[in-house]
């Protein structure tokens, strides 16, 4: 066996640029290692990024984790509808916000989203289709974050 058979590869995907983050987010680091940033700039570098996990560390070249069904009920939305196979409808609850009607379906990258905070009796749709884009982890995290001041229940 050749050291390139048992070297993991790295992957062609951009990498995240240090302005998309905050602290806490979920990154996937080089090698597939899913990581939590816990330094972002440094000294005279404002683009370092800095991630961890249980077993080890990461430095830039982080990408973004893509959002799945699967990635939404960790974060504990739930499946409030099933119309097929390949769409479902997510909600999540917490005690400051109600986001209903995630509509994912399949092979569209993207989400359409109507929360409500339960602070006040407003509601805010976002396309994602169309004018906000919402096909990554760390975007969801920041969106609760801005909408709530609170860090989205999440176990990866």
């Amino acid at each position: 066996m050749t050291a390139a058979e048992t070297t993991p590869q790295m992957t062609n995907k951009t990498a995240i640029a240090a302005a998309e983050l905050r602290l806490g987010n979920y990154v996937k680091a080089p090698l597939g290692e899913i990581m939590r940033i816990d330094v972002l700039g440094h000294l005279d570098n404002p683009d370092y990024i800095h991630a961890s996990n249980e077993t080890g560390f990461g430095q830039n070249g982080f990408e973004p984790i893509e959002l799945t069904p699967e990635i939404l009920e960790k974060a504990g939305f739930y499946v409030e509808k099933e119309t097929t196979e390949i769409h479902k409808r997510f909600e999540l609850t917490t005690k400051t916000v109600t986001w209903s009607n995630w509509d994912w379906i399949e092979g569209t990258g993207g989400f359409d989203i109507t929360f409500t905070t339960n602070n006040k009796d407003d509601k805010v749709a976002i396309n994602t289709k169309y004018k906000c884009p919402v096909k990554h982890l760390h975007e969801i995290q920041n969106l609760f974050w801005i909408v709530t001041g609170e860090e989205l229940p999440l176990t990866l």
